[in-house]
């Protein structure tokens, strides 16, 4: 499901629970190349994110739209 074309539901996709797989599907990248941002990133002090998790809560998800520019 890809929500670009849709600006009006951009605004709340990033406050809801996402699997790692619906992030990359989202964004329009594979998994992989994800998981290699992902870990780029340092997000490992980050309080609720853990690289083996394939959930990524809402507060991670904000700090990774931040630091990604989405």
């Amino acid at each position: 499901m890809n929500l670009l074309h849709n600006p009006s539901q951009n605004t709340d996709i990033f406050a809801k629970t996402m699997t790692k797989a619906e992030l990359a599907d989202y964004l329009g990248i594979s998994r992989r190349t994800l998981l290699r941002w992902l870990d780029r990133l340092e997000l490992s002090g980050i309080e609720g994110y853990s690289k083996t998790d394939k959930i990524l809560p809402p507060p991670v998800l904000k700090i990774i739209s931040e630091k990604l520019c989405l």
